[in-house]
């Protein structure tokens, strides 16, 4: 097969092939590396996403960036875990075995060529073949990755509402009847999204935050995924006057929750709307069809190879409280310097 760089013109292309793959979820596009390439203009970010093609059609891709602070090259997505590869369904697993080789040939060629001292991935729980049961073990150890495995918290959406409320923790479920007396909820999605509104979003972003935490091309990105339906903006307000809001992104029958602020310039903004928002999701993602939602990483303790912070496992509880179950998010990191290893 021919080795092809991911240029502009094959965007169309690619993401087509993102929604034909088992393997591929919503970081996969295009969309999602545009918006990594500008998350963080302190960090020289270029493409080296390719693509494997046999008589001109795809048959595998490997999105890849090089982030470059300063003297050190790393291969990840916003300093965290890129995904990995995504192969045409026809392949058998021994067929499987030997694309593989080959793509993680190419990005040893890669990252030899741009002096790279880390490469990070991570296999999607919300891809098709994840939840079909059809991933069983870390297949990134196979090729020189350290397992760095987590866990994340899927919400199995084949449930009726009356089951997946009663899987809530005891406290969501009063916390969301509660807001349910004040609240009233909103979904932007693609027949409804406008600037207004949008710029509403922004404003208790930025606010929650203290400051704009990323420039103003990705909250626009942001704006047209909820236009071309790869993702839906939740709001919850009383009389106009909005408490919080929430990002999801949903590719093929999965959905994934991206960010969420609050208004501190509201009165609401003690009341229980993060849960309220996360309810009032959860039924939407239900009238859509959707089969399953990913809350993210769990974390339990701080312990490696994810230390994490008192507040990162405080959001892990929360998150726990929606219901759904733990399950293995296989990641993996590789280093090709040995000093920044020990570093």
């Amino acid at each position: 097969m021919n080795v092809q760089p991911l240029t502009a013109d094959e965007h169309e292309r690619w993401n087509k092939f993102c929604l034909e793959s088992d393997d591929a979820w919503f970081r996969h596009t295009s969309h999602s590396l545009k918006y990594a390439q500008a998350y963080d203009p302190k960090v020289d970010t270029k493409s080296a996403s390719f693509m494997l093609t046999h008589n001109g059609e795809i048959k595998a891709i490997m999105p890849l960036l090089i982030e470059r602070e300063g003297e050190t090259a790393e291969l990840s997505i916003s300093d965290n875990y890129g995904p990995g590869p995504a192969l045409a369904n026809e392949f058998s697993w021994k067929r499987r075995k030997k694309v593989l080789k080959e793509i993680f040939a190419e990005v040893d060629r890669i990252a030899e060529e741009n002096n790279i001292v880390r490469a990070r991935l991570q296999i999607p729980a919300t891809c098709r073949r994840y939840l079909q049961g059809n991933i069983s073990f870390n297949y990134l150890s196979r090729f020189r990755f350290i397992d760095t495995s987590t866990n994340t918290r899927i919400v199995d959406l084949g449930k009726s509402l009356d089951q997946l409320r009663a899987d809530m923790r005891k406290g969501h479920r009063h916390c969301i009847r509660d807001a349910d007396e004040i609240l009233n909820g909103v979904v932007y999605h693609s027949e409804n999204i406008d600037r207004k509104s949008f710029e509403r979003y922004k404003h208790c972003h930025i606010n929650d935050a203290g400051e704009q935490t990323r420039p103003d091309e990705t909250f626009e990105q942001m704006r047209t995924w909820i236009e071309d339906e790869k993702a839906f903006l939740v709001g919850a307000h009383r009389d106009g006057e909005f408490g919080g809001f929430s990002l999801f992104t949903a590719f093929d029958n999965g959905v994934y929750y991206a960010s969420s602020a609050r208004n501190p310039e509201s009165d609401l903004y003690e009341t229980s709307v993060g849960h309220y928002i996360q309810w009032v999701a959860i039924e939407w993602m239900k009238e859509q069809g959707y089969d399953a939602y990913d809350l993210g990483i769990q974390h339990f303790a701080s312990i490696p190879p994810q230390i994490a912070t008192q507040k990162e496992q405080n959001i892990s509880y929360f998150k726990r409280g929606f219901g759904g179950t733990t399950q293995t998010l296989y990641r993996g990191e590789r280093y090709d310097d040995p000093e920044f290893y020990h570093e």
